[in-house]
């Protein structure tokens, strides 16, 4: 097992230990001046994700006297080729060796995942955070890509037609194979994307407490399925999982109209806020789109990539 100062302990965490990871990444991001941005339950989310094992894919280290000091985790994410680490210290025991110590426990696990896969170990930071991007570039990461943590306030929607011909109703049961085929194409070939077999796909997104079905929407044109978006209310803020509009029905308003719709029953609902990732990169100039509907930059996140042992980096 990997070695750590003599004064700190090592365990796997359990849901009842979110709070206090929540409050951990709320100190860090107050180091770079930003405001909390974590949602216990996008963390708790990630404990309900069927097969997710949290007794080996999640770590904390903790001092003797039980003060939380970091916290990893690994999920593989088959559509993505890789295995995906998150891991963080407080800053009030970086310059420990925490830190390295936490990427080789991810590291290890993410090897034992691949089993000689050709799978990456894919993590990621914010911008500020200079230490965690110089220990991960002497580690072999490189930068891969940039994603933005986008936001706006939902308490000043203004009112919005239909385009014509585009018509717009709430998932319904049976809907899933529907929603899969057009997030599917409708992201074909972009970057760390590849097609998930259905059922591991309704897994993930269409069962359990994750699935939210009245936040979910398809759009029609003119009588012929063309977008959808899956959404979800967490305890803060509203998210927007995905959306998707399928390439022969761009540039009718599809996208807008799935997003201001997903707007209105998140403000009915009583959230204030509404927030999403985008793609840096995307060749559909998704941030342009997103800013042409009110909502801004919150933060920048550097998406780094190592090939896993006895694997090759399947893009990048």
């Amino acid at each position: 097992m990997t070695r750590l100062p003599a004064d700190y302990r090592v365990r796997s965490a359990t849901t009842a230990d979110l709070p206090e990871v929540v409050s951990l990444f709320d100190a860090l991001d107050a180091v770079y001046g930003l405001a909390p941005a974590t949602d216990i339950e996008l963390l708790r989310g990630l404990f309900q994700v069927p097969g997710f094992d949290s007794e080996r894919n999640t770590w904390l280290i903790a001092t003797d006297g039980g003060e939380l000091a970091g916290y990893g985790d690994v999920e593989e994410r088959p559509e993505e080729g890789s295995v995906a680490a998150f891991g963080r210290v407080h800053p009030d025991h970086r310059g420990k060796g925490l830190g390295r110590g936490l990427l080789s426990l991810m590291e290890s696990r993410a090897s034992a995942i691949a089993a000689g896969r050709p799978l990456t170990i894919r993590t990621s930071t914010i911008a500020q955070d200079e230490r965690a991007l110089a220990l991960l570039g002497a580690r072999g990461y490189r930068h891969v890509r940039d994603f933005l943590h986008m936001e706006r306030s939902l308490d000043d929607l203004g009112t919005t037609e239909l385009p014509p011909g585009v018509a717009i109703r709430s998932f319904q049961e049976g809907d899933g194979p529907l929603f899969h085929s057009i997030e599917s194409r409708a992201f074909h070939g972009q970057w760390g994307v590849s097609a998930r077999p259905f059922q591991e796909w309704e897994e993930r997104h269409l069962s359990g407490e994750r699935f939210q079905p009245e936040a979910c929407f398809l759009a029609e044109h003119q009588g012929r399925p063309a977008g959808m978006l899956i959404g979800r209310g967490w305890t803060v803020e509203a998210w927007v999982d995905s959306l998707g509009v399928l390439e022969k029905f761009r540039g009718h308003g599809i996208g807008g109209a799935l997003l201001e719709q997903a707007f209105r029953v998140f403000q009915e609902t009583g959230y204030r806020q509404v927030a999403l990732n985008v793609d840096s990169a995307n060749p559909t100039g998704a941030k342009r789109f997103y800013e042409g509907h009110g909502m801004h930059v919150r933060r920048h996140w550097v998406v780094l990539n190592k090939p896993l042992p006895d694997s090759m980096p399947p893009y990048g």
